[in-house]
């Protein structure tokens, strides 16, 4: 707004020059001077619809390979359940652990005798 009124305020005095080629000179030179005022406070559009479209682009592009990346590394996978496998037959055994037994279907004293043996109570 304050361009627009510098520039509307030098063109209200160029009417007042006398002679008419002083006049066209200090018309011509407000409107470069206000053309540069322009084009160094506001940026070219046709500049920043292309700077738009590449920040478009790139942020699509990471979104892409965001969405596209694999989400399991399956070595790692494969090397956990190698690690898991030994740590389980480490003793020898299949599977080290029994079974959970039901214990909704125990009676108090077996109940009690279990809690004794796994957790030491």
């Amino acid at each position: 707004m304050a361009i627009l009124q510098h520039g509307q305020n030098l063109m209200a005095k160029v009417p007042l020059i006398a002679n008419e080629k002083q006049r066209a000179l200090a018309e011509k030179q407000v409107r470069f001077e206000m053309q540069r005022l322009y084009e160094r406070t506001f940026m070219d559009p046709e500049r920043y619809r292309s700077d738009c479209k590449k920040y478009v682009g790139k942020a699509l592009e990471k979104m892409y390979e965001a969405a596209n990346r694999r989400r399991i590394d399956p070595e790692a996978t494969q090397d956990r359940a190698a690690v898991a496998a030994a740590v389980r037959s480490g003793s020898g055994k299949a599977d080290p652990s029994p079974a959970m037994p039901n214990l909704s279907n125990m009676l108090d004293k077996e109940l009690a005798k279990f809690t004794r043996e796994s957790f030491g109570f």
